[in-house]
């Protein structure tokens, strides 16, 4: 088979590839290494489809013959992503290190290896992998919406509030980078900024479910418990198996002594689940304080 046959061949692999045509992509690939056992392109693509495929081990064989051919940036990333896969974190590691040595100024592989770190909950390594994505790109999303994350992890709620806002800069419409915002906030105690995200959030996505139940809690800690009820209700809109927002509909109810609308959510709480221990403890109170309103 000569050199433009293979081309061919590997061109028309990838199409069926990218098509998600597995099957027809996997007979290519196996022709073309048959003919060409060192070929780095076909190993290389093969192993990635041995990835999707879930066939981890199989996937770092043939990734791992392409690198003992060709050294490549890319080739160690493809292996990265499978150890990932694989949870082999500290390999994923190695993978990725060894790939910005031949693509130090790609800001991906420092991405990954920041998601890698943060996986082995090793929070301050993640920091810097992330940080020295800004470096390169000052504006990557994810690299700010994932140190929102980890130092709301590490209870820094300011540099979470920051990157937080950064990635609301850079992606205005970003719902998740929204809510997120807003739990911060609400975390640290500014509950009308984070009733301000919350709705903003909800204009983006309105049927946002937890954006329904946090603005509810806020409003709570309030003590605006009109706003909490319909907050609660639209989450009960949204999906009205939540056992938690029937829960915290019988409390509002219970402290404006409003026993029967109480005992209700109570036992809808407990039809939708019945371990709920602490609708059991307030459904028993609200029925004693019913029946012994003097006490």
């Amino acid at each position: 088979m000569s050199n433009q046959e293979i081309t061919n061949k590997l061109n028309r692999a990838l199409e069926y590839h990218k098509a998600g045509r597995f099957p027809e992509a996997e007979i290519i690939y196996r022709g073309v290494l048959q003919e060409d056992p060192d070929n780095t392109n076909a190993l290389n693509l093969f192993g990635i489809l041995l990835h999707q495929l879930k066939e981890y081990d199989e996937a770092v064989k043939y990734i791992k013959k392409a690198l003992e051919i060709s050294p490549s940036a890319y080739f160690y990333k493809n292996l990265g992503n499978v150890y990932i896969d694989k949870k082999e974190y500290q390999e994923a590691i190695m993978s990725y290190k060894q790939a910005l040595i031949l693509a130090p100024e790609d800001f991906g592989l420092y991405f990954s290896i920041g998601l890698a770190y943060r996986s082995i909950n090793d929070i301050d390594q993640a920091i810097a992998y992330y940080e020295k994505v800004l470096e390169l790109n000052p504006d990557q999303l994810e690299a700010h919406y994932n140190l929102g994350i980890v130092y709301k992890n590490k209870n820094d709620l300011d540099k979470a509030i920051y990157h937080y806002e950064k990635a609301l800069d850079i992606s205005p419409r970003d719902a998740d980078v929204c809510v997120n915002l807003a739990n911060v906030l609400k975390e640290k105690g500014d509950m009308d900024e984070a009733i301000f995200y919350y709705k903003r959030t909800l204009k983006l996505k309105p049927t946002y479910e937890m954006a329904y139940f946090n603005l509810a809690k806020t409003y709570i800690d309030k003590n605006d418990l009109d706003n909490a009820v319909k907050c609660f209700e639209n989450v009960l809109e949204v999906n009205p198996r939540n056992a938690k927002a029937h829960f915290n509909l019988g409390n509002i109810y219970r402290d404006k002594n409003e026993l029967d609308k109480a005992i209700n959510y109570y036992q809808k709480a407990l039809e939708l689940n019945p371990n709920y221990a602490e609708a059991y403890n307030n459904l028993g109170i609200a029925f004693f304080t019913k029946e012994n309103p003097d006490k």
